[in-house]
């Protein structure tokens, strides 16, 4: 008794036990079913061989992306609500060849959502796909016209029954509307036949064979949703993408993003060059406004871009995912990876969708073929930890580009940035999943995951090369070479057809004026017109012309860095306005006028600058930028001083400067020499000979001078008397003559 009793209770404590442990087991499934992981494509408007190649390398993509295990792709052919089909049988062909090895080889579920009408051959990757999936008012068939003879090309026919397998005459009755279907009883199992078969042995024992009456002879059968799901064509009705997502148990949040209306492609290249600064973004800022304007659907960047400040390069990729992620007008971007693209390139590079790396390859030159040892490379920070710069920063900022678009694994930020870790590549023992670890990470979950080979070691700086870029799936687009040609062809798109975004002339021309021999020019030429202007007043043209360089120069430098050109210009000012109380306030040679110039110049070289230097490299580089432009200014003077001396003796150009009332042509005139004669001066009453404003010149006897007013203008013409001598500096004011 007590025996029995005993194995009931072991018997009923094992029934509990498994219970359990199978409630839970189903619901561990049940949930790992739930957060499948998938993907939503939609057909374009036109399938050709070119959007088909797209459709390809978008599904592609979004396998690749780190962490994500696809196991299901819905195919939606009708995008907008609109209705679909194409007359190109190859690029059917090869879609639907596509679909049926991702399920045949990859063992990823296909789902073809109609949910409008999808005739002609789209009707070929519909029925390639695992399942098919209808909305109630959906309509599937007429692979031809209804007017149109029956397929004749042999091999068309036998694929499309093929797809069709045991519903053959079903399928056939779309493209050819001299099918007359029968159905019967085989083996208790309904079959479909064609009537002009019934002869065949194979049907001889079909019990009550009929006409089937809603497939009217003479046409070609285009079936509704009910009508698809009678003949087992269609897989389950259901009314919105919602409805799919939930059936297959898919995340909408996952999908919505990764859904892809390829149009007709309108495409652009915009090329990324030098390294990275304020001309840099603004530039780029008004190109992807341009394309957005043009209503461009896929842009290529050129990267041949790195080093500057990393704010703008974290700036910029901002800017593209902006672009990636607009709802209103999608943009595929992507980045071509040609040459080495080190440091800072790589916020462009992973702010993409696609990234494309040129692997090398031969290219034709001077007559003959030629290896190519060049090819794409993206990372190495080793010359910003040269310089000392805060590497947390930049990984910091990487980090959020990556997690943003969610289309890279985070960890290549570690790799990249930094130096003493060790990244390895691990593999799930539950899911075969594949992802990056550092080693201290992986020592803390080696109950889980596998070891899969190492990616980089401590102590040295990662690089991504092509090879690197497929292994760890990263991108598995490579052209063969650098032409952008080669680029093209990788996306079907003919090269006449891509827009090359220009930069604006406004670029083109701040450019220009940067270059240090024109920066030079700009500046000995407005230095050289303000001090013509305070020696010989009363030209004006120095003047303007002095205006316009300046304001040149800093233009075309504050596109570079707005904030350190603002502090330029600010101290370009404070110095010009030293300056010119050292001439008209305090005469003589002292501190306001040392300081002014010093400030002068560091104005001049601080413009020329994109960042504050933080190290000695930078310190040195400035140094040189204010020496080269304090001897530019010296220059300038001495240009000014000798133009000065010489213009009245100059044809043409003489006729700049005020001739004296009295002044008669070919008179000799003897310029007041020292301080000594000054001072005879005092008390002495002459004629203004130019506007005094309040410099100008003077004339006293057969003296012609430079005199000052207290701070009032005098027309030429108007008598003066000296009031003031300080050293060579002669204060006048304009008296009434009796």
């Amino acid at each position: 008794m007590i025996t029995q009793l005993v194995g009931r209770l072991y018997t009923g404590t094992l029934v509990v036990f498994f219970f359990c442990f199978g409630f839970s087991s189903t619901k561990s499934l049940k949930a790992e079913d739930t957060t499948t992981n998938g993907t939503v494509i939609s057909l374009p408007e036109v399938l050709e061989d070119r959007t088909f190649e797209a459709i390809k390398i978008q599904i592609e993509r979004i396998r690749n992306v780190p962490n994500r295990n696809i196991r299901s792709i819905i195919i939606d052919f009708n995008p907008n609500q609109r209705d679909s089909s194409t007359k190109n049988y190859g690029a059917a062909y090869n879609l639907s060849i596509y679909l049926r090895n991702l399920s045949l080889n990859q063992q990823i579920r296909t789902i073809a959502f109609v949910h409008g009408k999808v005739t002609g051959h789209l009707v070929l990757p519909a029925l390639a796909c695992n399942d098919l999936v209808m909305s109630s008012d959906a309509k599937i068939g007429q692979v031809v016209e209804p007017n149109d003879p029956p397929l004749s090309e042999k091999s068309e026919i036998d694929y499309y029954l093929k797809l069709a397998g045991s519903r053959g005459v079903l399928v056939q009755k779309m493209f050819d509307k001299n099918v007359r279907v029968m159905t019967g009883l085989l083996n208790q199992s309904i079959i479909y036949f064609d009537q002009r078969q019934m002869n065949k042995p194979e049907y001889q024992n079909v019990h009550n064979p009929k006409l089937v009456s809603d497939l009217t002879p003479g046409e070609v059968a285009f079936y509704s949703a009910p009508q698809a799901m009678k003949y087992e064509l269609c897989k389950v009705i259901l009314e919105s993408m919602a409805d799919v997502l939930n059936r297959y148990n898919l995340s909408e949040e996952i999908t919505k993003d990764e859904t892809i209306a390829n149009q007709n492609i309108k495409a652009c290249t915009i090329e990324l060059i030098g390294s990275f600064n304020l001309a840099l973004k603004d530039k780029l800022s008004r190109q992807l406004r341009e394309a957005v304007s043009n209503r461009e659907n896929t842009i290529f960047f050129v990267l041949e871009c790195s080093d500057g400040d990393y704010e703008v390069a974290y700036e910029i990729a901002k800017m593209i995912l902006e672009v990636n992620q607009d709802k209103d007008n999608p943009i595929r971007t992507i980045a071509f990876v040609r040459d080495r693209v080190p440091d800072l390139g790589a916020f462009v590079a992973f702010a993409c969708e696609d990234i494309v790396m040129n692997r090398g390859g031969v290219e034709k030159g001077n007559g003959a073929d030629q290896d190519l040892d060049i090819h794409g490379e993206l990372g190495d920070f080793e010359s910003f930890a040269l310089k000392k710069i805060n590497m947390d920063i930049i990984r910091k900022q990487l980090r959020e580009i990556i997690d943003t678009g969610k289309r890279y694994d985070p960890m290549l930020v570690d790799a990249m940035l930094r130096y003493n870790s060790a990244i390895i590549r691990v593999k799930s023992k539950k899911n075969g999943q594949i992802q990056l670890m550092t080693r201290q990470e992986f020592d803390q979950v080696k109950t889980d995951w596998d070891h899969d080979g190492s990616v980089k070691e401590a102590g040295t700086w990662f690089k991504i090369t092509p090879g690197k870029a497929k292994e760890l799936k990263i991108t598995n687009l490579f052209t063969k070479g650098r032409d952008l040609k080669l680029l093209y062809d990788l996306y079907q798109i003919p090269q006449k057809e891509v827009r090359f975004a220009e930069p604006h002339w406004l670029d083109s021309f701040a450019a220009f004026l940067r270059r240090t021999d024109i920066s030079i020019l700009l500046i000995m030429i407005g230095v050289a017109g303000l001090i013509l202007e305070l020696k010989v007043p009363g030209l004006t043209v120095p003047g303007i012309i002095a205006l316009i360089c300046f304001v040149l120069f800093f233009w075309a430098q504050s596109r570079l860095n707005q904030q350190i050109i603002n502090l330029a210009i600010l101290l370009f000012i404070a110095g010009i306005v030293l300056i010119g109380v050292e001439i008209f306030i305090t005469p003589g040679f002292g501190i306001p006028g040392i300081s002014g110039i010093l400030l002068v110049i560091i104005g001049l070289g601080l413009a020329t600058i994109d960042r504050i230097p933080t190290n000695t490299e930078q310190w040195v580089d400035l140094t040189a930028r204010v020496v080269r432009y304090g001897l530019t200014m010296v220059g300038g003077v001495c240009f000014a001083l000798m133009f000065a001396r010489y213009l009245p003796k100059i044809p043409y150009a003489n006729r700049l400067m005020l001739t004296p009332p009295s002044e008669l042509p070919g008179e000799e005139i003897t310029h007041l020499p020292g301080s000594e004669r000054a001072q005879l001066l005092l008390g002495k009453i002459g004629v203004a000979t130019s506007m005094l404003r309040p410099a100008g010149m003077a004339k006293f006897e057969d003296d012609l001078v430079d005199v000052v007013t207290e701070g009032d203008y005098i027309p030429p013409g108007t008598p003066i008397q000296v009031i003031e001598v300080e050293g060579t500096r002669i204060v006048v004011k304009s008296i009434a003559l009796s």
